[in-house]
C-alpha cells in the first residue's frame, strides 16, 4: 500500500508480521523517515490530499481496537485525532 504525500511516498509494508510505515522521496526513492507506529498491529487504510502537510491513517491491533492517527510530515509526529 501507498500513498502520496507532496514529493513523499508514504510506503506500508509488513515486516515480522507486523505493519511499518516508511517516507521516501519521489524524486530518488531515498528514506528520509520511518513513522514510529503505536504498537505492533496492521496499517488498514490511508486518507488525506497529496497537497496538504498531513495524512491519516487506520491502525488496529491485538490489544487496541482500530484508531485513526494523523500523521504531519513537517513535524514528523503523530498524534491521534
Amino acid at each position: 500500500m501507498c500513498w502520496l504525500q507532496g514529493d513523499v511516498l508514504v510506503a506500508c509494508y509488513v515486516a515480522d508480521v507486523a505493519s511499518k510505515l516508511q517516507m521516501h522521496s519521489l524524486a530518488s526513492g531515498s528514506k528520509q523517515h520511518e513513522v514510529k507506529l503505536p504498537g505492533i498491529g496492521s496499517v488498514t487504510q490511508f486518507a488525506g490530499k497529496r497537497e496538504d502537510s498531513e495524512f491519516f491513517f487506520g491502525f488496529s491491533s491485538f490489544t487496541e481496537p482500530g484508531a485513526t492517527y494523523r500523521c504531519v510530515w513537517h513535524h514528523q509526529h503523530i498524534s491521534l485525532k
